[in-house]
């Protein structure tokens, strides 16, 4: 491949019989990594990631022990029966178990040009027992006992389609975003025509929409919002666009029932909590103010 990247941080434990062995064959631009070891953690920092890492992609199938994968969004430890893809970008670091045993792929993140990688989250697990990850790996079984007796012309054969058959767990991954997506939409929307109903809850929304309760909740999965919190937030959105556009003769009592509020005081804390004032400090201030700082227009 040609990296000259300066190397990650590596840390591995201070004892004697530490073992790590590292075979790989090159397939034109990408690398096939075969590797058993024991437990380490390495670290991609901004110096490593600015040298020529965070152009590269890497492909991970772990067939025995364990690799824990950290960033930002991520803590997730993945075990055999998991294939993770992900860039090299961000700050990460990923540890492994004892005695892990693994197959790497590693790869110039513009091979995948024909998949719009920029919409996909930077770290994407698949369950190594899907049909697509299946194909996937029947092609490293076969590149492991053939790469290093290939012409050149055959493996940029080779490289190309293996690149396929990772461009098909991700755009497998790109439908399944769009459809949780899509589901979210269609969930927001409904819950936005029923706030004031009573009965409001996941199932009931579910149902309404003609889905699992499953599918629902995976829909909401991606944010840090459940869907009963969503639910709260915009009761509360609509509570106070109320009290903002109304006089003083709504009361809060009014308020928290319209709203499915349990009761004043259970209001009065949801309020405070999301919008920083109680209802009544909101209410005391100036009309025009509270307009504004809905972006709402003065009437």
């Amino acid at each position: 491949m040609g990296l000259s990247a300066v190397p990650p941080e590596i840390s591995v434990p201070a004892v004697v019989d530490y073992h790590d062995e590292v075979t790989w064959q090159s397939l034109d631009d990408m690398l096939v990594v075969s590797r058993v070891s024991g437990a380490h953690s390495a670290h991609f920092s901004w110096r490593s990631r600015e040298s020529g890492w965070a152009k590269l992609m890497l492909v991970c199938h772990v067939t025995a022990g364990s690799v824990r994968i950290t960033d930002a969004r991520n803590d997730v430890v993945i075990g055999p029966g998991t294939i993770c893809v992900r860039d090299f970008g961000g700050d990460w670091r990923y540890t492994t178990g004892d005695a892990t045993t693994s197959r790497i792929l590693i790869f110039p993140r513009q091979a995948l040009s024909g998949v719009s990688f920029e919409r996909l989250s930077s770290f994407v697990t698949v369950s190594s027992f899907s049909p697509k990850a299946r194909l996937l790996l029947a092609q490293l079984d076969a590149l492991g006992d053939t790469a290093g007796r290939l012409t050149a012309k055959a493996a940029k054969r080779a490289r190309n389609s293996t690149l396929h058959l990772i461009r098909g767990i991700l755009d497998a991954e790109l439908s399944s975003q769009a459809r949780s997506c899509h589901m979210r939409s269609r969930a927001e929307r409904y819950i936005d025509r029923n706030l004031r109903d009573p009965s409001l809850d996941p199932r009931s929304i579910a149902k309404g929409l003609g889905v699992s309760l499953r599918t629902l909740h995976r829909a909401f999965a991606e944010s840090d919002e459940s869907v009963m919190a969503y639910v709260r937030r915009r009761r509360l959105d609509h509570a106070r666009i109320e009290m903002a556009t109304h006089d003083s003769s709504v009361t809060i009592t009014y308020l928290a029932a319209r709203w499915q509020f349990a009761d004043a005081a259970h209001f009065s804390r949801a309020f405070r909590q999301r919008f920083g004032l109680t209802p009544t400090q909101y209410r005391k201030m100036d009309r025009n103010t509270r307009l504004r700082a809905q972006g709402l227009d003065a009437i």
